[in-house]
């Protein structure tokens, strides 16, 4: 019908200027001849024969897609029950774990855990009970806000935040680690940090199990970021939507190919398949207010607890609108984002969104959204232990938007800088390679295409903006990452822009294995011992902990810094920086 339509278009626009054709001469000979269209003695020879037997070549074909499909469906039935088998039984132990830790932690408290957490400068000297993924290092919040506020390190910060370099930043990657890891964090905690930050900064959190975002920002500054939430330890919800390792397509042309469907249903996009009837009052209001250049009075925060149903719309858009009315009319925030774990999933999906918008099949989407190019200066996403977010299809098309070397599908605001998105990788860190691991590449393989090619060359169908088709295959262990990737060593202070060879992963865990006893020894709190030792469950996902992290990081920072004081400052792939 589409083609028709244009055919008809088309001749109805020239109708008064004959068109011609080539087609075949039916008399043979392999010439052609012209065909014009006003010409009644003309006629279209047939191309194609039609008998009754069957074309046994199209049939195998056929025959080797349904199989293909049978035995992807009957792969991901399986994990599906699985992963619910094995969540009914968490569930039967899970309230007995959560009872151990509460109360061990009330009895022994910072004996055990370390949950102390005393500020800076506070006479009072009253700690605060922290979150266990902060707890592997003692003192963690505590040594890093006295170096921000004490040390000088805040203005170094905020002049890369509004001037940031055009390579990955250590300084901005020791800053985002420290957020992504507030954010798992009491209110009480969070009131505590900020209130020795100033009174130039302000701060919300809002959200729910699964999607949970601490805005920072300042006015003064003129910068926002968005620091998404990972995987409480104890939260069997959290762990429910990572272990969803279904994919979904967005609906909407919110983004494209499939995506990981816990991530993806965390964000609460809205599952309906048109939108246009929704529009907020506040967003038209504000919408015109910029158009006019007129201040809008600023709207209250919508801190309830929200649902995963519409969280897009009912916290996510509301919330940071209301942030937006706080800024002086005519200007631009810088937006950064950031998080770790299931909030670097979390935040890689929203900032696909945002980029996605870019595209003309993004533009067309009848999601109500923001004008992210024309409401932010859109800067950049550190993410740290991400998991994969998406197949091959959805890794291909944000790569050409993120190198935006397809001027013919991706249209980019003379304003914005080019986007830094970049993916830490810590040494061994297991989540990194999860779902999937090592045999993605092979569930890319078997979906008919092997590895992309290379990130400068544009992947998807620059007429349609559509991904590369490509023929039906074993799904299940197809899923991508996206953004660059950024590996830091074992406290070697090296940094390597490349994914982890398993070359490197062997050498890392021997030198973990070999070191790790020591440190151990000397944990001044027991928690801290046990996610050290070796022999220890913990020790399989040490290197996932945000304190790990930020020790590898801040290695890397020191490091660079006896470098520059030696030599003059040099990058390079594979060097220590």
């Amino acid at each position: 019908m589409l083609a028709s339509h244009l055919s008809h278009t088309a001749l109805a626009a020239q109708a008064s200027e004959p068109r011609k054709f080539q087609v075949a001469n039916p008399s043979g000979g392999g010439r052609v001849r012209p065909f014009s269209v006003n010409n009644e003695n003309d006629h279209i020879s047939s191309a194609v024969d039609v008998t009754d037997d069957t074309d046994y070549d199209q049939f195998y074909g056929l025959l080797q897609t349904s199989m293909i499909t049978a035995i992807d469906a009957g792969l991901w039935a399986a994990t599906s029950a699985l992963v619910f088998f094995v969540f009914l039984c968490a569930l039967l132990v899970w309230p007995v774990v959560e009872g151990v830790f509460r109360v061990s932690g009330r009895i022994l408290g910072g004996r055990l855990f370390g949950y102390s957490f005393t500020i800076p400068g506070d006479k009072q000297q009253m700690p605060l009970k922290l979150s266990l993924v902060s707890l592997p290092v003692p003192g963690f919040h505590a040594h890093y806000l006295h170096k921000l506020i004490h040390e000088g390190e805040m203005a170094d910060v905020l002049h890369e935040i509004r001037q940031p370099p055009n390579t990955f930043s250590l300084k901005l990657a020791d800053f985002f680690i420290h957020l992504s890891a507030l954010v798992y964090e009491s209110n009480q905690v969070l009131q505590a940090v900020f209130e020795k930050w100033g009174n130039d900064f302000q701060y919300t959190r809002f959200g729910h199990d699964g999607c949970c975002i601490l805005a920072v920002w300042s006015v003064k500054y003129n910068f926002v970021c968005l620091t998404f939430k990972g995987t409480s330890p104890l939260d069997l919800s959290e762990w429910l939507t990572d272990c969803s390792l279904r994919k979904t397509p967005a609906k909407n042309a919110v983004l494209p190919g499939l995506v990981h469907t816990g991530f993806y249903s965390a964000l609460g996009f809205p599952d309906e398949e048109v939108v246009t009837s929704f529009l907020p009052d506040v967003l038209d209001d504000y919408r015109k207010s910029r158009q006019s250049n007129l201040p809008l009075k600023p709207i209250p925060f919508n801190l309830q607890r929200y649902d995963r149903k519409d969280f897009f719309f009912t916290g996510i858009l509301p919330n940071l609108l209301a942030i937006l009315l706080r800024f002086p009319v005519g200007t631009k925030p810088d937006l950064w984002i950031a998080g770790h774990s299931l909030g670097a999933a979390t935040a890689s999906l929203f900032t696909a969104m945002m980029l996605w918008q870019r595209t003309q099949i993004g533009k067309a989407s009848p999601v109500v959204n923001l004008k992210w190019d024309e409401e932010f200066i859109l800067r950049g996403t550190y993410t740290f232990g991400t998991p994969k977010t998406g197949d091959t299809d959805f890794r291909d098309a944000m790569e050409t938007v993120l190198s935006n070397v397809d001027d013919t599908f991706t249209t980019l605001n003379p304003e914005q800088p080019q986007y830094q998105f970049y993916r830490v990788i810590n040494a061994n860190d297991p989540v990194c390679s999860a779902p999937g691991g090592p045999l993605s590449s092979l569930g890319s393989y078997l979906r008919g295409k092997k590895e992309a090619p290379a990130p400068m060359q544009p992947k998807v169908n620059s007429q349609t903006g559509l991904p590369a088709t490509r023929p039906p295959g074993i799904t299940l262990l197809d899923f991508r990452h996206i953004g660059q990737p950024v590996r830091v060593g074992w406290r070697s202070g090296r940094l390597h822009m490349s994914e982890r060879p398993l070359r490197s992963v062997l050498k890392t865990l021997v030198k973990e294995i070999v070191l790790s006893p020591l440190a151990a020894l000397t944990s001044p709190t027991w928690l801290a011992a046990a996610v050290g030792s070796p022999v220890s469950p913990l020790f399989l996902i040490k290197d996932h902990f945000p304190t790990e992290y930020a020790l590898n990081l801040s290695v890397a920072e020191a490091e660079g810094r006896a470098a520059r004081d030696k030599v003059p400052a040099s990058t390079g792939r594979g060097v220590a920086i």
